[in-house]
């Protein structure tokens, strides 16, 4: 399979259909979750990583379904639909949801249908298992700023820039570049990444000379962000 920049990721609910005491029960048997998950990785579609297929993450009733392409995640969804209800589960297509991760993030798809006809819908946000997923990398600037803000808010001009840089380097930098190891960056993004990690120093120093924020940040020690992340040849 080709390598792609590219990542559709979709969030699907099991629900059972059995009612027992007026409660719904959700069923995180062992042997059916392995029958889906052989199901969905035996047809040899989605994401692979060093030839390993990994199209298919399973936990209780949550499953992460991986893929290259919107069609793709398609027919997992089809495949994984089907592997469910012949258990005797079904969708629970409410809070089944799916993304879009990389350049093309926010083009306009189709919405994918389950089986019954059911529409399941694209979101830019989604979570599994506590952690959040993001179809953009907005969010973690965003998260950066918040993270900048709340120290140069507290400490601000109380301490030299050193301190402060410091500070930075330690708390704001690592959420800014958060799993970038296993994330295909263009240059783009990297010209992106390095203007947000120099706009903190534009608002430290109180200058928008490119030549003498590059000096200080060679005068501290601050590094940039492609030196952080090693990719000097991209």
């Amino acid at each position: 399979m080709k390598s792609s920049t590219e990542v559709v990721v979709g969030v699907i609910h099991i629900l059972v259909r059995q009612k027992s005491q007026g409660c719904w029960y959700r069923s995180d048997q062992r042997m059916q979750q392995d029958d889906v998950i052989k199901t969905v990785k035996s047809q040899g579609d989605g994401c692979f990583i060093r030839h390993v297929c990994i199209n298919i993450i399973l936990y209780a009733d949550c499953i992460l379904l991986l893929s290259p392409s919107v069609e793709c995640l398609r027919q997992l969804i089809f495949i994984c639909e089907t592997a469910i209800n012949s258990l005797g589960l079904s969708l629970n297509y409410r809070k089944s949801v799916y993304m879009r991760m990389g350049p093309r993030h926010s083009v306009h798809c189709a919405k994918i249908k389950t089986i019954n006809g059911n529409v399941l819908n694209w979101v830019n946000e989604l979570r599994y298992l506590s952690v959040y997923l993001v179809s953009s990398n907005t969010y973690a600037r965003k998260s950066f700023y918040r993270s900048f803000n709340a120290i140069f808010g507290r400490v601000g001009r109380l301490v030299n820039e050193d301190v402060v840089l410091y500070l930075i380097k330690v708390k704001c930098l690592p959420v800014l570049l958060y799993g970038l190891e296993v994330c295909p960056v263009s240059v783009s993004d990297m010209r992106s990444l390095e203007f947000t990690a120099k706009l903190i120093m534009i608002k430290l120093f109180r200058t928008y000379d490119s030549g003498i924020i590059n000096s200080c940040m060679s005068h501290f020690d601050f590094p940039t962000v492609t030196e952080l992340v090693g990719l000097d040849n991209v």
